[in-house]
């Protein structure tokens, strides 16, 4: 069996080559480390801003008829839930345990 040696000069090309890559990749590793560092505060700082949203969303919801809470304020409740009935129309349930609000609302037939 006939075994063809690469000149080393191209042994030593493709060495360098991957000590470059190396180098590139310890870089992006780095810098994903540092994201998903920075990722993690954010995620926990918005967690953090959902449980307060959901607090003062229950106060301002306790203090007016079910009916008249505007659905966009459920939009960041992690306490909101939309299901979609037989019917064609939509329930978005909201509260915790039991879903002590409950808003019916019709789906525009024209969208």
């Amino acid at each position: 069996m006939n075994v063809i040696k690469f000149p080393e000069s191209k042994i030593a090309n493709r060495k360098n080559s991957l000590y470059k890559h190396t180098e590139k990749l310890d870089e992006a590793y780095f810098i994903l480390d540092r994201l998903h560092g920075e990722l993690s505060i954010i995620e926990e700082q918005t967690y953090n801003l959902e449980q307060e949203y959901n607090e003062k969303l229950a106060e301002y919801a306790d203090l007016i008829p079910a009916d008249e809470l505007d659905v966009v304020l459920l939009t960041y409740s992690t306490l909101a839930l939309v299901v979609d009935n037989v019917d064609g129309s939509f329930t978005i349930k909201w509260g915790e345990q039991g879903t002590p609000h409950l808003i019916e609302l019709i789906e525009d037939e024209e969208e």
